[in-house]
């Protein structure tokens, strides 16, 4: 849970983003600093000097599904950096249509 907590620098270690949700309490998004670093997330609240960090687990890894927000602009920031970097691990349509037109086409897609 994301709330306001004035001076806190926390690290969890056992976030779980294939179970674990992610939830904003009152903050809106630009309140919020959200970002990767060293493999990790990092979400923050600049003017309260307040930072939790999602130890080993990148945008990538989490799942716009998995996020809740009683401020929805919180939520759809951070569904938009997960989107951005592939977040729930969708293929992406390009690389799905570039695949098939190669099949479609006969093409030795061996090369």
């Amino acid at each position: 849970m994301v709330t306001w907590a004035s001076g806190s620098n926390i690290v969890i270690n056992d976030f779980d983003p294939t179970s674990d949700p992610i939830f904003f309490v009152w903050i809106g998004a630009d309140a919020l600093e959200i970002t990767e670093a060293s493999g990790s997330v990092v979400l923050a609240v600049p003017s309260k000097n307040q930072t939790i960090m999602l130890s080993s687990v990148s945008l990538y890894m989490l799942d716009g599904a998995d996020i809740h927000a009683q401020d929805a602009t919180a939520r759809d920031e951070l569904a938009s950096l997960i989107d951005s970097n592939l977040g729930g691990r969708d293929v992406p349509e390009t690389l799905s249509y570039q695949i098939d037109l190669n099949c479609l086409s006969g093409a030795d897609v061996r090369q």
